[in-house]
């Protein structure tokens, strides 16, 4: 999922996104660090989705 639809699913701009995509959408943000560079209100939803166990935390990079 491109990074500006994962935004706006977040925000809440495409209201007729299933609750798949929407998951789809923070899991991107979160994968791709976006989450946390977006805003003190991303970060915690993206927190909150990882607690619940809703989402995944990011995996670690391996450095090569």
């Amino acid at each position: 999922m491109e990074i500006f639809d994962a935004i706006n699913i977040a925000e809440g701009g495409e209201a007729s996104a299933s609750d798949a995509r929407k998951i789809e959408a923070w899991q991107t943000l979160i994968d791709t660090g976006w989450a946390w560079s977006l805003g003190a209100w991303f970060k915690k939803q993206a927190q909150t989705l990882i607690d619940l166990s809703i989402c995944s935390p990011p995996s670690p990079k391996v450095e090569k």
